[in-house]
């Protein structure tokens, strides 16, 4: 499946878009890289060099140059212009989230380590989404929440624990992402 694929059956599972959003919203983290994040671990793929890939200088201009100004100004219209303006302005953003997440798939894929599934091993060696997520939000965010706590000894790389508001949404997110990719499969 491909990645836009995941990433539309995936976010259209219960409870998944809202979460996402949040985690958006209020933590600043991309849902594009969550989506990314969770389907390589549907996949079973190696996080060993996507996280590299993630903060790639290309794929974050398309973000910051493109999809960001589209989304605010999208937001900031909500209310003050016509529903097929709104509709257009959201599809528009849509189209640059779908390139981005087409631009990530090739470069994701194209990494040897990517490139091998993860051997089957036992359930305590096994990395749960959480953990994907988790690592990918420690290595590529930057949170400046006041309520700090250290989450299985993960520090961002700005020198701040995680906060436990952002803990306890990734935690969210990948309890209803692996329920999503459960019946997503259960479902092919």
């Amino acid at each position: 499946m491909s990645l836009w694929s995941f990433a539309c059956a995936l976010y259209a599972e219960p409870g998944v878009e809202p979460a996402l959003l949040q985690l958006q919203d209020e933590h600043g983290v991309s849902v594009n890289h969550l989506l990314a994040v969770s389907w390589l671990h549907a996949q079973r793929r190696s996080p060993a060099d996507w996280s590299t890939i993630l903060v790639e200088e290309r794929q974050l201009a398309l973000n910051e140059k493109v999809i960001l100004p589209i989304r605010d100004f999208r937001r900031s219209c909500k209310g003050g212009v016509s529903d097929l303006l709104y509709q257009q302005l959201k599809a528009l953003e849509l189209v640059g989230e779908q390139a981005q997440l087409r631009w990530l798939e090739t470069r994701l894929l194209s990494q040897r380590s990517t490139n091998e599934p993860m051997p089957h091993t036992g359930t305590a060696e096994k990395v749960t989404l959480y953990q994907a997520v988790t690592d990918y939000v420690v290595a590529n965010a930057s949170v400046s929440d006041a309520d700090v706590v250290v989450v299985d000894s993960a520090i961002l790389a700005d020198g701040e624990a995680m906060s436990e508001k952002l803990d306890a949404s990734l935690t969210e997110f990948a309890c209803l992402a692996e329920r999503g990719m459960e019946s997503l499969t259960d479902a092919n």
